[in-house]
């Protein structure tokens, strides 16, 4: 039993600490304790790179984004909010690169845009909307290339697709 009680404690708490490169477990960080440096997340008081979770909070301490990495690169879910706690963004990135599904959203909660990518680039079926809810273009990309799409005008019609 005790065990037990020891990987469920494990479990909860190892959920809620990040790894430095050295293995060692931290807790996790805000903004203020990394910095960045061509690209890659360092931990300010060792500069070993950062794998773990970081926060960061607006002035009246609601949350205003989440980011994942491992080994100083962004890999995992990101999410950030508006002030107001509506959803801006989630994404997924894989080794530093956009990969996955990505989010979007407008500051009055309505989505503003859902695409797919895949190792960095746009690829498969991006929607976008008008902040009204209208749908405003449906484009299909390959590897950031443009192979097929509809767009709309603020009532709805399609129109011819611009660049």
């Amino acid at each position: 039993m005790k065990q037990l009680t020891l990987l469920l404690f494990l479990a909860t708490f190892g959920s809620v600490l990040g790894q430095s490169n050295e293995g060692k477990l931290m807790p996790l960080q805000s903004y203020d304790d990394i910095f960045t440096r061509a690209g890659v997340v360092y931990i300010k008081s060792d500069s070993s790179l950062f794998s773990g979770k970081v926060w960061d909070w607006y002035d009246n301490k609601q949350t205003r984004s989440e980011w994942n990495y491992i080994g100083g690169i962004i890999h995992g879910v990101q999410r950030s909010w508006y002030k107001n706690g509506h959803r801006e963004t989630e994404a997924k990135f894989k080794d530093g690169k956009p990969h996955g599904k990505r989010f979007e959203w407008y500051e009055n909660g309505n989505k503003w845009n859902r695409s797919k990518y895949k190792n960095g680039f746009l690829h498969g079926r991006s929607l976008g909307w008008q902040e009204n809810g209208i749908l405003l273009y449906k484009k299909t990309y390959k590897e950031n290339e443009r192979i097929a799409g509809k767009c709309f005008n603020q009532e709805g019609k399609k129109i011819p697709c611009t660049p």
